[in-house]
Formats: C-alpha cells, structure tokens, sequence
C-alpha cells in the first residue's frame, strides 16, 4: 500500500536499476534542492513497469508534480497515469537512451537537470492508442526487434546498446508489410523500420523523425522501405544527424492520426505497447513538462 504525507506536493519515481546505480545519488540532490523551494516530496522506488504504473495511479491528488529520475521506459510508464490530466512532469535523464529529455533540450549535467524539473512546465502533446501513451517515437519493424533485443543484452553499454542489438539483429534484417491510414488516406508502405513520432529521437540519439515537433498537434511518419543489408549500413549512420530523409528509400508523411497495420508488436519509447492494428492520435497539451525555455 502506497502512504504519501498529507503535506507531499512532488512525487519522485525512480528504479534500482536507473543509470546503473546512478539513480538513489541523484534523488538525493533532487530532494534536497526540492526542499530548498518549499517542497514536501514522496519517494517512489518501483522495481518494475506494473510497480511504477501502479504506484503513479495511486498517487493522491495533492500531489502535483512527479520527477522520473531515470530514462525512457520510466518515462512512458510514469504518464500513463499523467497524459490528459493537469498534473506536471519533470524528468532528469539517467537511463540508457535518454531520447525524449533530449529532444526537450533537458541537458545530461544532473545539476541542470534537477533546476528544470523543478521549473516551470509547458504544455507538449502526447501519443495516443488503445496500448496507452507515448511520450517520443511509437516504432514497428526492425525498429522493434532491435528494441526487443536491447532489453536483452545485459551490458552495461549505455545508449550504445541500441547500436549493439542493431548489428545483432542485421543478418536476420527482412522487410514487414504495412497499412499505413493517415487522416482517412490509406498508404501501402512496405517497410523494414517504421517510427510514429511526437519528438525527433529514438534508440539513443537517432533523429529518425528530424522534424518532429511536440507542440504542433501532429505526428511525424518515416518509414524506411526494403533495402540490402549494405544500404542499410549505409544510410544508419546518417539517422543520428536526420540526414537519411533525401534517400530514396525513405518516405515520408504528417498526420493528426495514423492507423498501422503491420506484423509485430509496436513499442513505445523504448517499452513493448501491444499488436497493430493500432490508431496513433495526437493529443496536443496531453502533458505538462518541465523543460528549458526557448
């Protein structure tokens, strides 16, 4: 049973295994500079997905604001109990990846970090889908079986291990069929990696959507159609500056809603979401985050 101080306005949630142990010294900053601005925080340790989701929806509702200290999958399962409510996320970034504290601008120095999530919030859209919520890249294809084969390295490998299942996972490389309906208009999109994306990265710095905007009520679509092997080598290193989108293998497309079709489990955020069919909306202001000022 979750007991929270009458007095706790800030709620922070992390897990053991965050940044390799990173994790419990960095709350320890983040409480006392929390305190320092007048704070009453509750602390959150979840061991895995179905703990911290359960803890978050049992939060009670004077508690406004809940800081992830960890990375992406923290992070996605932190707002399927926050999307579409006025509740304030923060994040400081100590996981593997990292994408969606990246792309806000949220900086790696821990320090920063804590100043912003404890700032002022702005309002960002949000993933929407029967599976639940995504806060970056929704992603089917070889996208998904290199996620899935991340999970399984136990190397302490950073965002590197992204890169690592990557070259894992290219001799079994092969391409997915896909529906793509986009606002009605229905696409055939043959792909071996499909990203559905709220913000520009994923898998630990690809910029696979380079134009994603969080706060522009649509979702950016890239879709990579069957190449060999060597192409695919080719053009992988040019997703971590956004640079792949002039090859004629990428396609391209913006929509409100997409409703995909393909075979495989789609993830979200780095986390398993659950089978297509599947409609992704995007939900404008779904999330309050803290995050610096542009």
């Amino acid at each position: 049973m979750l007991v929270v101080s009458a007095g706790a306005d800030l709620a922070i949630v992390t897990n053991d295994t965050s940044g390799r142990g990173r994790a419990a010294e960095v709350v320890g900053r983040l409480r006392r500079a929390a305190a320092r601005r007048g704070h009453v925080t509750a602390e959150l340790d979840a061991d895995d997905a179905d703990a911290t989701r359960a803890a978050v929806a049992a939060l009670p509702d004077h508690v406004r604001r809940i800081v992830a200290v960890g990375g992406d999958g923290l992070v996605h399962h932190v707002i399927q109990h926050l999307a579409g409510t006025d509740r304030e996320l923060g994040v400081v970034p100590v996981g593997t990846g990292n994408d969606f504290a990246a792309a806000l601008g949220i900086p790696d120095d821990t320090n920063a970090a804590i100043e912003i999530a404890l700032g002022p919030t702005q309002p960002l859209d949000a993933i929407r889908s029967e599976h639940g919520w995504a806060a970056s890249v929704a992603t089917a294809g070889f996208s998904a079986v290199v996620n899935a084969t991340a999970d399984r390295i136990p190397l302490p490998l950073g965002s590197r291990i992204y890169t690592a299942a990557t070259i894992v996972e290219l001799p079994r490389l092969r391409s997915w069929p896909a529906m793509l309906t986009l606002d009605g208009t229905e696409v055939d999109a043959e792909t071996m990696m499909l990203a559905v994306a709220n913000t520009p990265r994923f898998g630990g710095g690809m910029q696979i959507c380079p134009d994603a905007d969080p706060t522009d009520g649509l979702l950016d679509v890239t879709s990579i159609s069957p190449v060999s092997r060597l192409t695919l080598l080719r053009v992988f290193p040019k997703v971590f500056a956004g640079e792949h989108l002039d090859h004629p293998a990428v396609r391209t497309w913006r929509a409100k809603e997409v409703v995909v079709e393909a075979a495989g489990d789609l993830w979200g955020d780095g986390e398993r979401m659950g089978p297509s069919p599947v409609r992704l909306h995007a939900e404008p202001g779904a999330l309050r985050v803290a995050r610096p000022r542009h």
